[in-house]
């Protein structure tokens, strides 16, 4: 007997996690993985982006398509 999760899956209205029972819009998910390519830490990304630590560290585990992390090389470089 297995008890897998489904897998996160990347859609229209974002990253949706076995976990979580709405989908984390695509923009939060690319601030967060911006700001920690920026070096900041979880529990820092939690307070400003208003999410749980639980939360921050779940977007992180998955890995993001390859337009997406485009965009948040993007979205990091015009913090600069």
């Amino acid at each position: 007997m297995s008890f897998d999760q489904p897998a996160a899956g990347f859609g229209s209205e974002g990253l949706q996690l076995p976990s979580f029972k709405k989908p984390i819009p695509r923009d939060d998910v690319l601030s967060v993985w911006a700001s920690f390519g920026y070096g900041d830490t979880r529990a820092f990304i939690a307070e400003n982006h208003g999410m749980s630590v639980q939360k921050v560290s779940a977007i992180l585990a998955v890995p993001l398509p390859a337009d997406w992390k485009e965009s948040v090389s993007q979205l990091r470089s015009s913090w600069k």
